[in-house]
């Protein structure tokens, strides 16, 4: 299932979901689209990435509490990976 994120963004605006969550995990969703695959919503980052386009201030701690928010809002499904240093995630569209 393809992915417009154009339509992702204008959802978080339209339904106000954007008011329940702090710039951070903004940003981080932001981030999430960016370097998801249109074709299935799907995407991988490591931590370097996340420190570079987040800044090192977004420790382990601020990234799970923003997933936990993001996943919430059934905007986001995240997989952790410590070992490879690494997540998955998939962007959800509206009826996932």
């Amino acid at each position: 299932m393809s992915i417009d994120k154009r339509k992702l963004l204008w959802r978080l605006a339209e339904k106000g979901l954007w008011k329940n969550l702090s710039s951070e995990e903004v940003r981080l969703y932001f981030l999430l689209i960016i370097f998801a695959d249109v074709s299935n919503g799907e995407g991988k980052l490591i931590w370097e990435n996340l420190n570079y386009y987040l800044g090192p201030h977004f420790h382990e701690e601020k990234l799970r509490k923003a997933v936990q928010d993001l996943e919430k809002l059934h905007l986001v499904r995240i997989n952790f990976s410590v070992e490879k240093s690494e997540i998955e995630y998939k962007i959800l569209n509206e009826g996932d």
